[in-house]
């Protein structure tokens, strides 16, 4: 074979090189070691079994490929390959390497992978240029422990063996072994990006995980792990969390602090429900949740901006939120293998999706609404019983499913524009003749009537709607007619073939049927589409009245005022509508109701202001959430806002107008303005006040004086040149113009002009608002100027549309960093601060005998100068407020007993703090803080401390001087240890570290005589820490959602002990010693796990909350028939198939939560248990009492269940 081949290397890139692979050799040719200036030898893929010590005269080569041959061994020559940097010999049968190797001073990249090596080759850990190693797939046992002497090693690839130990690396592979643990030495390599330890047997996680701060992407798939690591969510550049096919029940709620998120994958795992702390990883690109047995989406899904890849497959799906229309980036979704009878019609509008896979479901029609997905090009149905399309149709592709279900739609639309007009032209007299016609029962006639019982115009149309979807392709459009003219109904007949009109009202009515705001838009539906009419009745959320607290008149316009409110349950503000009824003619209520609809249509874009509900008596009424920075006219008046805020608020506002001109029916505002675009917390916009547009156009209303009408300064030419012309997207067009000229001029639109016929006059003459106040030095505002003016086009075929809007602001707002914006933001707040400084009562009050001030809840960025010269102050509450800093000053503040501080964006405090001497009271939790100053801990008289719920990490020294403390709050936190002088306080009665990161208790807890409360919940701890079992006084114990295995046997002698919570611990059995804690009130033992509850649970007499939630129980003991003081018991989320009868003994239970269990009956002696006012059976198959009796509460089941009683049933 030699004879035949080319042994004349080749010069590539620079080096001489000798190409044998894919020869079929056995022997490398002798020739070839003459060749003495090789430098790159490639005898790969070939059939040879040993290479010979010849190679040692090619002194220049410098890269050696021999993969994928036979080779069972080396020659030692190859040791004296001095310049030799990349050796490739994976994929043969090598079992180890000669002597010599570590010869190889200028190796750089060693690939043996794929051999028989059973130990690791001696001499490569003394390369010290090594900077990639791949060992992969072959037999090692365990590695080296000299490893670390790799110093310039950057990657190592060591899956595929049998590892059962690991030490030191960066990028680190070791997926597919048998590792019961990984080695707590992995947690200390500071610069380790890459970690893979899934498919082993790990059911454990060593501490310190939280240390890999450079770690980018982490692998923990298919284990033996229960939750996610301890010190996975505090890692701040990982970016890749793989976690599935593990027997996870939920995700920590610290997950949300991974900021940098894009990839986490939790397919197989065993969570409870959709894991809700996803919802606000707000830079998550991909989400892999397969296999986990969801049954609900939840809607703030629509939430992740930057999804582009979302899989649910193997999941029990029926629906999906609409609020997925959201997700504009979407590109990739599977749901396959779900439990979806219907396409999920929200699939529709997600504008860049490309691959959908939904095969596997109960699925028998496709919506026509899907042949919008221009984009998807990989469309699986497979596994479906469909029959629309054809199967033949399915048959041939994407394609033509896509061409199918367009030409469909076309055919669809001309069969819902004639419904539409025979809906706004049918009488109430005529719908019941027409609904029986068509063949409609009383019972659907009379549900219809009920779902919109003053709509006309809806009861016409669904009854169409039903006719056609009971008739299938029977239900032409010519047997309507016959109907109707079988009625003798000649004018609605020929609404079914209007009469043609010219060419102009053609393409007006094309734009506008359907759209709210347009004349014809009264009673138009499409309940066959993705969004139904605003005129289809909706199920809104009920608000009582009664729960809202009302505050201040925000706004009052022509028709409508509106309402600050605190709503009592949700513990928060919100924004309440009334109509003004005397003002309007006709239905009122109606008009409001319109806007409801609307809203909650509207209400999917997050730049349109949503809709939380609806009241309905006395009256009717809108609740909306309460927009804290008010509307942007008033901003722009108060504040000089900065650039780059202000294009963002452009770019927002034509987002928001593009989504409600995109929706079918569309939504025209008709009265866009900087009055009406409202701003959140952030400063995001809320466009608001497009509800009453449609009555509007009917009335006309266009004086200035009436702001719910049409504004007459945004209003466009064609709008007062024709009364009878239909408005259309381009009349909202015009109005964002004008809205732009405002964001860039901070002027009010012709505020010379002396009344509204001046301003009709110019506006049809071709004049706009005034230019010359137009900057021209700020960045962008030329470009933003050219946008405006197109805008206001006096042709409104000349104006954009809002999309073409939208997409040039992108370009400007994108030319701001997100640095901008936040600092923007920053001044913004800084100039509100202070203007608002000026309007603040800065007159402190006396309450119980102190000086105090009170500036609380006052949306403060900093505190007004004035405050610090008030010296004589006792108390200064400025809680609840947006205060980053306070500032140094605070130290002539010397007289100062109580500081609140908390509910803020602290991220610091001023070291002047330490100053005030006379300081009792401390209250600084709920905010941002990552260290506390050195001068706290020098506060002779400091009683309370109060840090909960911040960022800390570590402790000042010097703890221990606080010798008054009796309150230490330090939860919430990042701490890894408590500080040692904590245990030094003579008179500390409540200590809370929960919810930190502690896996140690500092030694001498024991010294703590006083100590009431003790609130360790939520860390690492795996024992209850010595000395705890010593405190005499301690009253409250709190030790729940830590790795304990069991209570120690001392906790008996805590005499006083009345609440114990061990909830979330991993007890092997439920803790025996309880039951000697014989004056204990209160347990808490949820999430144990526990199948059993011993009979002595009876003896604790005290007992008065018992939680035992989260469970594994079936049954409970009789003897808790003795515990005559239960008031409160929790036994939700168990396995419970019957009720417990003994819970039908607890002659003081007042609550009573039993829900998510498999209970088909309740008993009727739970009728004695009367004084129980809460019972919480949801979650159960309950036949018995029935399901109407269950959902009237608990009233009326114990009513039904007493009257069974009495007649004998069981």
């Amino acid at each position: 074979m030699a004879a035949g081949l080319n042994l004349q290397p080749q010069t590539v890139n620079g080096r001489l090189k000798l190409d044998l692979s894919n020869q079929g050799l056995t022997s490398i040719p002798e020739e070839v070691f003459d060749i003495t200036d090789l430098e790159f030898l490639d005898v790969s893929n070939n059939k040879l079994t040993s290479i010979p010590e010849a190679v040692g005269r090619l002194q220049k080569l410098y890269r050696l490929d021999a993969d994928y041959n036979t080779l069972t061994s080396l020659p030692q020559a190859i040791g004296s390959l001095q310049k030799l940097t990349h050796l490739y010999i994976y994929d043969n049968k090598l079992s180890t390497l000669p002597p010599g190797v570590e010869k190889l001073q200028k190796l750089t990249k060693l690939f043996i992978g794929n051999n028989q090596l059973t130990g690791f080759p001696s001499g490569v850990c003394s390369l010290p240029n090594l900077e990639v190693l791949e060992v992969s797939y072959n037999k090692l046992p365990n590695f080296p422990p000299v490893v670390e002497k790799l110093q310039k090693l950057r990657t190592l690839y060591i899956n595929g063996n049998q590892l059962t130990e690991l030490q030191k690396l960066r990028e680190l592979r070791i997926y597919g072994n048998q590792l019961t643990e990984v080695p707590p030495g992995v947690c200390l390599l500071p610069n380790i990006e890459w970690l893979s330890v899934s498919n082993n047997n790990l059911s454990t996680f060593p501490p310190g995980g939280e240390k890999l701060q450079k770690l980018r992407e982490l692998y923990i798939n298919d284990n033996q792990l229960t939750e996610v690591p301890s010190g996975v969510c505090s890692l701040p550049n990982l970016e890749v969390l793989g976690v599935g096919k593990n027997p996870i029940r939920s995700l920590p709620d610290y997950v949300t602090r991974l900021a940098r998120l894009k990839t986490l994958s939790v397919p197989n795992c065993q969570l409870d429900e959709f894991p809700r702390q996803v919802l606000q990883l707000k830079t998550l690109e991909e989400l892999y949740a397969g296999g986990c047995k969801f049954d609900i989406v939840p809607d703030e899904v629509g939430s992740l901006q930057h999804l582009w890849y979302l899989a649910l497959d193997k999941n029990l799906l029926k629906t999906l939120p609409s609020t997925m229309s959201h997700l504009h980036n979407l590109r990739e979704v599977y749901l396959d293998d779900n439990k979806f009878g219907t396409f999920p019609e929200v699939l529709c509008e997600l504008p860049a999706m490309e691959k959908l896979d939904i095969s596997k479901n109960n699925i028998t029609r496709l919506p026509t609404a899907l042949h919008r997905a221009d984009k998807l090009k990989h469309l699986d149905v497979s596994g479906n019983p469909l029959t629309y399309p054809p199967q033949d149709v399915c048959k041939q592709g994407t394609g033509a499913i896509m061409a199918f279900l367009k030409q469909e739609a076309e055919k669809d639309e001309r069969i819902l524009r004639a419904f539409n007009r025979l809906s706004v032209k049918a009488s109430q007299t005529q719908w019941k003749p027409l609904a029986r016609s068509l063949g409609l029962s009383n019972r659907a006639m009379d549900a219809i009537k009920a779902s919109a019982p003053d709509d006309v115009p809806d009861q016409v149309y669904q009854t169409l709607v039903q006719w056609r979807e009971k008739e299938g392709e029977a239900a032409t459009l010519s047997a309507l007619e016959q109907h109707l003219r079988d009625l003798d109904f000649q004018q609605l007949a020929e609404q079914i073939s209007p009469t043609p009109r010219t060419q102009d009202r053609r393409r007006y009515e094309a734009r506008a049927v359907g759209a709210v705001g347009g004349q014809e838009a009264d009673g138009l539906q499409s309940s066959a589409r993705k969004y139904p009419s605003v005129t289809v009745d909706q199920k809104f959320p009920i608000i009582h009245f009664e729960r809202l607290e009302e505050q201040s008149i925000l706004g009052r316009g022509g028709f409508a005022y509106v309402k600050k409110a605190r709503h009592l349950d949700w513990k928060k503000d919100v924004a309440v509508k009334y109509l003004l009824t005397r003002q309007i003619e006709g239905s009122e209520q109606e008009v409001l109701y319109s806007e409801a609809r609307k809203l909650k249509l509207a209400s999917n874009s997050v730049h349109v202001i949503s809709l939380l509900g609806v009241c309905l008596d006395p009256n009717f009424a809108i609740v909306m959430p309460y927009m804290e920075n008010g509307s942007l006219a008033v901003l722009l008046r108060d504040v000089d806002v900065p650039w780059a805020l202000r294009w963002r608020m452009a770019h927002e506002i034509s987002l928001g107008m593009t989504f409600l001109h995109c929706q079918n029916p569309q939504i025209l505002h008709c009265d866009l303005k900087a009055e009406n675009v409202l701003l959140d917390g952030d400063f995001h916009v809320k466009i608001s006040d497009f509800g009453l547009s449609k009555w509007k156009m009917r009335s006309r209303v266009v004086t200035q004086t009436s702001p719910e009408g049409s504004t007459i300064t945004h209003a466009p030419p064609e709008y007062f040149l024709d009364i009878n012309l239909v408005p259309t997207s381009m009349f909202d067009v015009y109005s964002f113009g004008v809205l732009l000229w405002e964001i860039i001029t901070r002027a009010e639109p012709y505020g010379n002009a002396m009344n509204s016929a001046l301003i009709r006059l110019a506006v049809t003459s071709g004049q706009r608002p005034d230019m010359t106040l137009v900057p021209t030095n700020p960045p962008d505002v030329t470009s933003v100027s050219q946008l405006m003016q197109t805008c206001w086009s006096q042709n409104p075929e000349d104006r954009p549309t809002f999309q073409e809007c939208a997409d040039r602001l992108l370009a400007v707002t994108s030319r701001s960093s997100k640095e901008d914006i936040l600092q923007a933001i920053i001044d913004v707040m800084k100039e509100k601060g202070s203007n608002m400084a000026a309007g603040l009562n800065l007159q402190p009050q006396t309450v119980n005998g102190r000086l105090k001030l009170d500036l609380s809840n006052q949306g403060l960025t900093s505190i007004p100068e004035e405050v610090f010269d008030i010296t004589d102050l006792e108390v200064l509450d400025v809680s609840n407020n947006k205060l980053t800093s306070i500032p140094e000053a605070i130290g002539r503040l010397q007289k100062l007993y109580r500081l609140d501080a908390d509910g803020n964006m602290l991220t610091s405090l001023p070291q002047a703090i330490g100053s005030l001497q006379k300081l009792i009271h401390l209250y600084i939790y709920d905010n941002q803080l990552t260290e506390v100053p050195s001068g706290v801990c020098s506060l002779p008289n400091l009683e309370v401390l109060n840090v909960y719920n911040n960022k800390l990490s570590t402790f000042p020294p010097g703890v221990e001087k606080l010798q008054k403390l009796g309150t230490l709050y330090i939860n919430g936190n990042q701490l890894t240890g408590v500080p040692p002088g904590v245990c030094l306080l003579p008179n500390l009665e409540v200590l809370s570290v929960g919810n930190n990161k502690l896996s140690t208790f500092p030694p001498g807890v024991e010294k703590l005589q006083k100590l009431r409360e003790l609130y360790i919940r939520d860390n690492q701890l795996t024992e209850v820490p010595s000395g705890v079992c010593s405190l005499p006084n301690l009253e409250v114990l709190s030790v729940g959602k830590n790795p304990i295995r069991r209570l120690p046997d001392y906790v008996t002698r805590l005499a006083r002990l009345k609440t114990l919570s061990v909830s979330n611990c991993q007890f092997a059995e439920f803790p025996r010693q309880v039951q000697q804690l014989k004056i204990m009130e209160e347990l808490y033992a949820g999430g144990c796990k526990f199948d059993i509850v011993p009979d002595e649970v009876g003896s604790l007499q005290h007992l008065q909350v018992l939680a035992l939630d989260k469970n594994l129980l079936k049954t409970l003991p009789s003897t808790m028939s003795h515990l005559h003081n239960l008031r409160e018991v929790y036994l939700d989320d168990n396995k419970f198939g019957t009720f417990p009868e003994v819970l039908c003994e607890l002659p003081a239970m007042e609550k009573l939560d039993i829900s998510k269990n498999n209970i088909t009956r309740l008993p009727t002696a739970l009728h004695r248990a009367d004084k129980l006012k809460h019972l919480d059976v949801s979650g159960n198959p309950l036949t018995y009492p029935p399901q109407d009796v269950c959902k009237q509460g608990t009233g009326a089941i114990m009513a039904f269940l007493k009257q069974e009683a009495e007649k004998g049933g069981t």
